[in-house]
């Protein structure tokens, strides 16, 4: 086996690496390169967009004029550089952004991180910030594994523009309690107490509490709780929704009292209801779509009222209850002629809203929309670098699985081809399996099916039992499915895939992140010929030690436990079948990753041996699960075209040699 540990740091040499193996392609650090206007806000004045992008691997906060004139001035701000921006918005005339950082849990344990959260408040200028959620306690205990849980938004409070809510666990690790923050001076005070185990508040338009959520404190069940009320007349509790054989999903609360709910009780797909909560009965279905399930809310521009739900079938989708916002919605579609348009941020007092845009085959733009006018302007573009590229077209498909079940996905091929399956060659093809594996894939960017697609590979990417959103149907096949039945979607992938004329049954290769990469170093432990090569990014490979690792961490062992439930853990880790393995195997790892630790591919690869002189492994140094590194991205996807060139060659890399 190959060891590779670098970090971002040797990204020039990867470049001339890259670049005298793929000559005549598109640049690989076009793709690693992360979008250039993350996180946009609009001010509530209109006047200016906050927003992140990237310098020599450090995030960077900026402000920007919203109307870029020539000579306009940019402000910017360099964040620590251990940490990444994860969320900005605004409270008055200060920019409130969220960045993560790895940290060990312990003086004692340096091999396990979390993501501590951090919240900072800086004028518009960003001359200075202050944090918002500094322990106030003794700073021996930051490095107790409380931190887990702080620093999350409750509600910005727009009619109070000194003051932000946010559910902070000082007080125990477990729980989180309601403070109102002052946005200029960083000074907290507690307004709600939490229950023991209390992860969030819900609250309404106003910044009011609706709700109580979290985890009983017993270990042995950790089930969930919610209770509805203010505090002060008492709360009902609706735990029992919670805990309920269906989907009980409480997103926020309706002028009359009622709760907006989405749930499955009555249907397969996640409708939106109008539940009573004094009565403890569903009163309403307000929308459900038939094949998806409902994701959440639409709010009006104030944020005080609710104007329609979202979802995600093929594209994403919006249902609105107000015919004003779905007429500008539907305007927008049709000037910009993209598939994904978005309200990202809405500036009430100036009548603007700043508006996303992209397709499955464009990166996408940022633009500014007058709601009165209807004039629209061009911010900029996500990725510049990647507008002169031809992208790879998306196409949505439906195949079955062994035992009956639809399973639906998207391919992804090369520019110019169509999914003709009737004239022309296959080609090779790499089955990119998504993470969770409680999530799911749909018609969008991605900016590693469009690097494979520039190489000449097809991509599949697919939804396969256990996954979420699309039924309860298809999410419950997956229970206890873990290496079983949720492995022979991927193998039904691959056979559909070369039975149908999309890919050379010689050159199938699988690959994914996070579950992802587990399945796909199940898929190579399988050795039933249907794969050439398979490629793990920060994969699960040891279930025994996964579930010990979540214990550690509150809240994960709960979910841990219910996704395997039933699952025989040693026989269905992959660590245990890396002698059954006869195929290439690109592993790599972030260092400092929270969610699968670094140590489950280190475990991996010692297993495997050197008995495997064509496998790979490759350090992701100082990087996250997210891998928000550039330099780390461009490394893994530099390796990832050297791996599939050797051995399993596209035309366009063979040609590029």
């Amino acid at each position: 086996m190959i060891v590779v540990k670098l970090c971002a740091a040797a990204l020039a040499a990867i470049s001339l690496t890259a670049g005298a193996s793929a000559a005549g392609l598109p640049p690989v650090e076009a793709f690693a390169l992360p979008a250039q206007m993350r996180y946009a806000a609009l001010s509530p004045d209109g006047d200016h967009i906050a927003f992140v992008f990237q310098r020599e691997n450090n995030d960077m906060i900026a402000v920007a004029p919203s109307r870029l004139e020539e000579g306009a001035q940019i402000r910017i701000r360099s964040v620590h550089p251990w940490e990444t921006v994860s969320a900005i918005s605004w409270s008055g005339e200060r920019v409130i952004y969220q960045t993560r950082r790895p940290t060990p849990r312990s003086r004692d344990d340096t091999s396990t991180f979390y993501n501590r959260t951090f919240l900072y408040s800086a004028p518009v200028d960003l001359s200075a910030s202050i944090p918002l959620n500094e322990d106030p306690g003794d700073r021996r205990r930051s490095w107790l594994p409380r931190p887990q849980l702080s620093g999350d938004i409750t509600h910005l409070l727009p009619h109070d523009p000194q003051h932000i809510l946010q559910a902070l666990n000082w007080r125990e690790w477990e729980t989180r309690d309601l403070y109102r923050t002052n946005v200029e001076t960083g000074e907290l005070s507690m307004i709600m107490r939490g229950r023991t185990g209390t992860q969030g508040f819900l609250t309404d338009g106003n910044g009011a509490v609706v709700a109580m959520y979290g985890l009983e404190r017993g270990r042995e069940t950790g089930d969930p709780f919610f209770v509805v009320g203010d505090g002060a007349n008492g709360w009902i509790d609706l735990s029992r929704f919670i805990n309920a054989e269906y989907d009980f999903l409480p997103f926020g609360r309706h002028r009359d009292g009622r709760l907006y709910v989405g749930s499955n009780h009555d249907a397969d797909t996640i409708g939106l209801f109008l539940f009573d909560p004094a009565r403890g009965a569903f009163d309403e279905l307000l929308f459900r779509h038939p094949e998806v399930d409902v994701g959440g809310l639409i709010y009006s521009a104030g944020g005080e009222a609710v104007v329609g739900a979202y979802y995600i079938a093929d594209e994403p989708g919006f249902h609105y209850f107000d015919g004003a916002y779905a007429a500008a919605r539907n305007d927008l579609q049709t000037r910009l002629d993209r598939t994904n348009v978005r309200f990202v941020s809405i500036a009430q007092e100036a009548r603007l809203a700043l508006v996303s845009a992209e397709g499955p085959s464009d990166p996408g733009g940022l633009y500014l929309y007058d709601t009165e006018s209807g004039a629209l302007t061009e911010v900029g573009r996500l990725r510049p670098w990647l507008d002169d590229i031809p992208m790879g077209g998306v196409f949505p498909v439906r195949f079955p699985a062994r035992d009956g079940l639809e399973l639906r996905g998207y391919v992804t091929l090369p520019h110019g081809r169509q999914p003709d399956t009737t004239t022309g060659r296959p080609i090779p093809f790499v089955i990119l399996v998504h993470g969770g594996p409680a999530a799911r894939d749909y018609a969008r960017f991605d900016p590693w099916a469009q690097f494979l697609a520039s190489r000449g590979y097809g991509v599949l990417q697919f939804n396969f039992r256990g996954s979420r959103g699309l039924g309860r149907a298809l999410e419950s096949a997956g229970d206890g499915e873990w290496g079983a039945g949720m492995q022979d979607d991927v193998d039904d992938a691959a056979q559909w895939l070369a039975a149908n004329g999309y890919a050379d049954p010689d050159r199938i290769a699988v690959m994914g992140a996070s579950y992802g990469g587990y399945a796909a170093l199940m898929a190579a432990g399988r050795d039933n010929g249907l794969y050439q090569a398979a490629i793990s990014v920060n994969g699960v490979t040891d279930l025994v030690g996964m579930r010990q690792h979540s214990q550690r961490f509150f809240g994960l062992e709960q979910r841990f436990r219910e996704q395997l439930e039933g699952v025989d853990l040693r026989a269905m880790s992959p660590v245990n079948a890396a002698n059954n393995i006869r195929i290439p195997i690109l592993v790599a790892h972030a260092s400092y990753d929270s969610v699968v630790p670094y140590s489950q591919s280190e475990t991996f690869r010692r297993r495997l041996g050197r008995q495997d002189e064509h496998s790979v492994f490759i350090e992701l140094r100082g990087d996250s699960h997210a891998i928000d590194l550039a330099g780390n991205r461009h490394l893994l996807l530099a390796t990832l075209e050297a791996f599939l060139a050797y051995h399993m060659p596209s035309a366009e890399l063979a040609m590029a040699d």
